[in-house]
């Protein structure tokens, strides 16, 4: 889509570089904010807000009369997007309980892949009809979605919990044990287990938090590891089709030539290497919001996941800068520098959560 814009704006391919990172730059600032605001006004009020930026970017980028407003409505897109991240992940780690936590944040971050194949899908549908301004467009009215949001999700327990709200977060338990006991026809449900108590929300700003106790370790290793990963991610995949051109090219003559072991090895080394960068970030959205107690779940996620914003921006330049001098070898040699810097700071400074329940693991 980035080429049909390029084409009618006139744009060089610096400038096309720089319209595609004003996404990136809003996300910064909206996955920052949002954490924030996430933990001082509530998980559902903030998502809500998030999808109507998100819908308002979409369809400003539709409508967009000159280069200056579409790079403004794509920070304005990003800034939604970047919001939804940390909120997501705080509603659905303080839900789900402990033993199925990681597996369905797994799944909310699985269904990533489906949506960037239902967006390709429908560019491919749309722009030979109506151009890249109604791909803008139709892909704002899932934002529609808040009403179901607004109705339907209901505020987290634990949040309310930690803001004194203690009848508003029994009402929502009381929700949910009625739902599970329908399920079960009837049947009792087991009694709770004792748990640790968390304190509830004081005069520190939930950032502080971040950096007190044993949060900052937490937050020192996971903010280089979210900086890192996606410096080589995102420095890989935006430039993996100009980095595979020769190589798809030489797999098509040694095919011609009878032999296809090249274009073999190269595809099943993509599908590795994809397979491991999306295992990657469902892992990394599960494991975060763990981290941290209620009062600062969603900031910590949203200031990782801001500070990754800085990795995305800076990977793509550091590899058109590495790939005239070091070429191809080095790029990727950048690629797996990255990620392993990223893990090795999680063997050194994380911390294991499977199967503890939030308030264990920030006791």
């Amino acid at each position: 889509m980035l080429g049909s814009i390029r084409s009618e704006f006139g744009l060089s391919a610096a400038q096309t570089g720089l319209l595609s990172s004003m996404s990136f730059a809003g996300m910064f600032l909206g996955a920052a904010i949002a954490g924030i605001a996430a933990d001082r006004y509530g998980r559902t009020l903030v998502f809500q807000v998030s999808m109507i930026f998100w819908g308002a970017g979409g369809l400003a980028c539709g409508l967009a009369s000159s280069v200056t407003a579409l790079g403004a409505a794509r920070a304005l897109l990003g800034f939604g997007m970047g919001m939804e991240f940390p909120v997501a992940q705080s509603i659905v780690s303080e839900i789900i309980p402990a033993r199925l936590r990681g597996r369905y944040l797994a799944l909310l971050e699985g269904f990533w892949p489906l949506g960037f194949i239902a967006a390709g899908l429908l560019a491919r549908a749309v722009l030979p009809l109506g151009g890249w301004r109604w791909v803008f467009i139709i892909e704002a009215i899932p934002a529609l979605f808040v009403f179901a949001v607004r109705f339907l999700v209901p505020e987290s327990p634990r949040w309310l919990a930690v803001r004194s709200r203690m009848a508003a977060a029994e009402a929502v338990m009381q929700k949910f044990e009625t739902a599970v006991s329908a399920r079960l026809r009837g049947g009792v449900l087991p009694e709770p287990q004792p748990q640790p108590v968390e304190r509830t929300v004081g005069a520190r700003f939930p950032f502080l938090e971040l950096w007190s106790g044993q949060h900052i370790r937490r937050t020192t290793m996971v903010w280089l590891l979210w900086f890192f990963a996606l410096l080589g991610y995102y420095g890989l995949t935006t430039w993996l089709g100009a980095l595979l051109q020769p190589l798809v090219g030489a797999a098509v003559s040694a095919w011609f030539y009878g032999t296809a072991a090249n274009q073999t090895q190269l595809i099943a080394w993509g599908l590795a290497l994809q397979f491991c960068q999306f295992g990657m970030w469902s892992v990394l959205y599960a494991y975060t919001p763990e981290l941290y107690p209620t009062r600062a779940r969603a900031t910590g996620a949203g200031c990782a996941s801001a500070i990754g914003r800085l990795g995305s921006l800076l990977g793509p330049y550091a590899v058109g800068r590495i790939l005239p001098l070091a070429g191809q070898g080095g790029v990727f040699a950048l690629g797996a520098g990255t990620f392993l810097i990223a893990a090795l700071t999680v063997l050194l400074l994380g911390v294991e959560t499977r199967g503890k329940t939030l308030e264990a693991i920030s006791a």
